[in-house]
């Protein structure tokens, strides 16, 4: 007896450090040099690669502790600071297709990090080593996966052999399609809940379902086609897990009866999101021409998620809209014209409604007018890039430490015509270039001396604007605003 109190106490003391104990283990996935990167990407690259396999600790939705895994990658090919980023997955197929299995989308956090952004990308509560099953479009579990996984970072550099590469204060946000949605909450989440810990220095949400509760609904139960029949299914599931209290808790309480089967299998984990799709589409072509979720859904069940607002299924959706809130940081929404998944009227919505909060920072980008979800992708992540960089500090290997505020003075700012600067006598500007503050360029100034004193700003709209100064391989950026 006597031994087993002493077992007990000595665990009930270890249970605060196992619960605030961030990093789990972690192990090298992959390294990759920038050839090859380039060569998948199409596009030249600034850093090879260390991705790194990783487990942490967080908590899922029932208020336990669980072990969730993802993938660090870090720009390698040269020590220092870098800033930090958060790259949300797209929907995947299984528990699986994930980044830290080298899977779900992990391509474009790899090329987020070889620009020179040490990048994380977590898999999502559910999906790789977290319990249970995976809480799909549910905000703040998305949030939550990230913004530990962002602790854990912290750990993680720590244990690098030479310490040799540090992060930043700035931290950028980005993720496509289920990830688009993602990185939203993440960014709302952060400013609502971390701000004291954490400071988003900008967001880029590309392609996202950030209405649930209207464009979504109206986009995917409308008379329509819309084949992606599994994507209802698993919201369902991940609202039930979600709202255990208020959501219908049994699938024949909302779906009809002949398609639940499949459901059932893919809840269990004996199908994937592809063959679920498939056995759902055989289902409902077995009587209708037209594929659509509203075919799947009970009458009364249809009725509520479009006319019932008050009703706990409506409100649940509502609840997983990331739309009404205040930004506090720069925030840009890729989207195509022609997206057969995700409506682009979730980014014009946002845009609307953000704005409204009185932030005037909020910007809906239309990449293509006639671009589909998947032809979207590396467009919106290239106009993502531009907009990161545009806002970034130059504080990575690639800043003279000369070239720094210290050293150079911008004045004044805000400016209404001219924009005058000094800098040391062996340091030779060769360019000037202005961008708006979404990454375009606005102007360019080559010195006709050897040391560039001022800035013509006159024909410049007012507004917020990044001044990036160029020396012979340096660079330096600024945020100036002209009045």
């Amino acid at each position: 007896m006597r031994l087993l109190l002493t077992v007990t106490i000595c665990l009930l003391m270890a249970v605060p450090s196992l619960i605030a104990q961030k990093l789990i283990d972690f192990n090298l996935a992959i390294s990759l040099p920038e050839l090859i990167i380039e060569s998948n990407l199409g596009t030249d690259v600034d850093h090879a690669v260390d991705a790194y396999s990783v487990l942490y600790t967080t908590t899922d939705l029932e208020g336990r502790l669980d072990t969730a895994s993802g993938l660090i990658m870090i720009p390698s090919s040269e020590s220092g600071s870098f800033p930090r980023a958060i790259y949300q997955h797209g929907t995947v197929s299984s528990r699986d297709d994930v980044p830290s299995q080298l899977r779900g989308g992990w391509e474009l956090g790899l090329a987020l990090a070889s620009f020179g952004y040490i990048t994380i990308a977590p898999d999502y509560q559910g999906l790789g080593t977290s319990r249970g099953i995976h809480p799909y479009v549910h905000a703040d579990s998305e949030a939550q996966a990230a913004i530990d996984m962002l602790f854990a970072l912290d750990e993680f550099l720590t244990t690098l052999d030479d310490n040799s590469v540090t992060a930043s204060d700035q931290l950028f946000i980005t993720g496509y399609s289920q990830g688009g949605h993602a990185a939203m909450a993440a960014h709302r989440n952060i400013e609502r809940d971390y701000a004291d810990q954490i400071t988003v220095t900008a967001s880029a949400p590309m392609s996202g379902p950030y209405s649930i509760s209207g464009d979504m609904i109206e986009f995917t139960l409308v008379e329509a086609e819309f084949p992606f029949l599994g994507y209802i299914a698993w919201t369902t599931l991940s609202y039930q897990r979600a709202y255990k209290d208020e959501f219908p808790s049994a699938l024949s309480d909302f779906f009809i009866d002949k398609y639940i089967a499949p459901i059932e299998s893919f809840a269990r984990e004996e199908i994937d999101l592809g063959q679920l799709n498939a056995e759902l589409r055989n289902l409902m072509l077995e009587e209708n021409d037209l594929i659509s979720p509203r075919l799947m859904l009970k009458e009364d069940v249809l009725d509520i998620i479009i006319n019932r607002l008050d009703h706990p299924i409506s409100r649940a959706f509502e609840d997983n809209d990331v739309i009404d809130w205040s930004p506090q940081a720069p925030v840009r929404m890729m989207y195509c014209g022609a997206d057969e998944q995700v409506w682009f009227q979730n980014a014009l919505t946002a845009e609307d409604v953000l704005m409204q909060t009185g932030d005037e920072d909020v910007k809906a980008v239309l990449i293509d007018e006639n671009g589909t979800h998947g032809s979207c992708v590396v467009p919106a992540f290239l106009e993502t890039v531009e907009f990161f960089n545009s806002l970034r500090d130059m504080t990575s290997p690639t800043v003279d430490e000369r070239l720094n505020e210290a050293a150079i003075r911008i004045y004044p700012n805000p400016t209404t015509s001219v924009l005058h600067f000094s800098s040391p006598a062996d340091l030779s500007i060769k360019s000037i270039q202005l961008y708006s503050i979404d990454g375009r360029l606005i102007k360019t100034v080559q010195p006709d001396e050897q040391l560039l004193k001022s800035v013509d700003v006159s024909d410049v709209a007012p507004g917020l604007y990044n001044l990036q100064l160029i020396s012979a391989d340096r660079n330096l950026h600024k945020r100036i605003f002209i009045e």
